[in-house]
């Protein structure tokens, strides 16, 4: 066996990693997933272990770095490569925890008049993801669609409902909140049809109470108009039945007399008759 042989048997070297990346972006609740053996010289002997080691106190043995990190567990790792001879070899890696922003206050309901402006500002109590640069954008009835972090759009009487804000981050990663706009109607815009000309336009909270007073009006004036043509219909029938009896009641021998007591009775009429006739006498 040559020396030089016999020497590189003897001798002891320390396993050497080459790339490992500087800085890695991981998304939280997700894993770096960073092999520290996939580009290393080994070293002599060969057989190699290897350990993670991080922030938090963090140490696991395995090539690969697979923690679920957290927003709070960003920071510098450590892989070390040690071989059966004690010799080692490490490289760092700086992990950068992204997270989306947090909307933390949104009314969820919001009265406005019509024709006005929400108002409504996404950004006001928020809090920012990392990276923290921050967009917004806000969504609603009728296919709206505005970037922005106020919500000014001036609401029309059928433009009430959900609306919803979106809190981006240069990362892509976002948060929502959503708010119910109500819209109002003031008195003169209830009596003006609206624009597709389906009607009148009645206020919300309005409605309801005037066509129930309404209606119970209605029902009464129909119910005592109803009964008053019944008792006129009843009094007629009555006085047709009278007058078909010839205004007369039965006698004694179950004959009708007259109830009219101005009517002239049959003597009075003999006593008539007998004066004219004389009358025509002493004329001739």
């Amino acid at each position: 066996m040559s020396f030089s042989r016999l020497n590189a048997l003897l001798s002891k070297d320390a396993p050497a990693i080459i790339t490992v990346p500087t800085n890695k972006n991981v998304i939280e609740n997700a894993r770096p997933d960073i092999d520290c053996s996939s580009n290393i010289t080994p070293g002599n002997p060969s057989t190699t272990r290897y350990r993670w080691t991080g922030p938090g106190e963090y140490s696991k043995d395995g090539a690969v770095l697979d923690r679920l990190v957290n927003r709070n567990q960003g920071g510098m790792y450590t892989c070390t490569a040690t071989n059966t001879a004690g010799l080692s070899d490490t490289a760092q890696a700086n992990i950068n925890v992204q997270y989306a922003p947090v909307i933390a206050d949104l009314p969820p309901n919001n009265n406005v008049i019509e024709n006005a402006s929400p108002d409504i500002d996404c950004s006001s109590n928020i809090t920012p993801g990392n990276p923290s640069t921050t967009r917004f954008r806000w969504t609603g009835p009728g296919e709206y669609s505005k970037d922005g972090a106020v919500l000014d759009r001036l609401v029309k009487r059928n433009q009430g409902g959900m609306y919803t804000c979106t809190a981006t981050n240069n990362a892509g990663l976002s948060d929502t909140a959503k708010v119910n706009i109500n819209v109002q109607c003031t008195a003169t815009c209830q009596s003006q049809p609206d624009r597709l000309g389906h009607g009148i336009g009645i206020g919300v909270g309005v409605s309801l109470p005037v066509v129930l007073v309404l209606v119970v009006i209605i029902v009464l004036m129909w119910r005592r108009n109803h009964e008053l043509i019944e008792k006129v219909n009843t009094d007629q029938t009555e006085t047709i039945e009278i007058q078909s009896q010839g205004h007369s009641t039965p006698n004694q021998d179950g004959a009708y007399a007259s109830l009219d007591e101005h009517a002239p009775q049959n003597n009075e009429y003999e006593k008539l008759d007998m004066a004219n006739s004389e009358k025509d006498n002493g004329d001739c």
